[in-house]
C-alpha cells in the first residue's frame, strides 16, 4: 500500500473554525471522489501552550501503489481537488511526503 501526507498550513485570511470546516465539509467530497483512493484521513493541529503549531493539518492518502495516486491526481476529479486547495489552504506552505508506514501497536 502506497501512503501519502501532505503537511497543509490554511490560508491566513481563515479562521481555524472557518478552516476545518472548508476542509471537511468541501475539500473531503472531492478528494473522497479520487479514483482508486483506499483510505482519506485529516488530521487537524491543536493549539498548545507552546503556541500554535508550524501546520494546520496533517492529510493521509492510500492508493495501492504511486502509478494509483498519480493516475488520481491527473484525473478530472484529481484536476477539481487540487484547484480547491487554493480555496482555503497556503499552498506555498505544503509539504508532500510519501511515506512507508510501520504500525508497532
Amino acid at each position: 500500500m502506497f501512503k501519502i501526507i501532505f503537511l497543509v498550513k490554511k490560508r491566513s485570511d481563515m479562521s481555524r473554525k472557518a478552516y476545518q470546516a472548508y476542509s471537511t465539509n468541501t475539500h473531503g467530497p472531492l478528494t473522497c471522489g479520487l479514483p482508486g483512493l483506499k483510505k482519506y484521513v485529516i488530521n487537524y493541529a491543536q493549539p498548545s501552550d507552546s503556541g500554535d503549531p508550524l501546520f494546520d493539518g496533517m492529510v493521509e492518502l492510500w492508493f495501492d501503489n504511486l502509478s494509483d495516486f498519480e493516475r488520481a491526481l491527473a484525473s478530472d476529479q484529481g484536476q477539481k481537488a487540487l484547484a480547491d486547495q487554493q480555496n482555503f489552504l497556503d499552498t506555498s506552505q505544503t509539504r508532500m511526503l510519501p511515506v512507508e508506514e510501520i504500525a508497532l501497536v
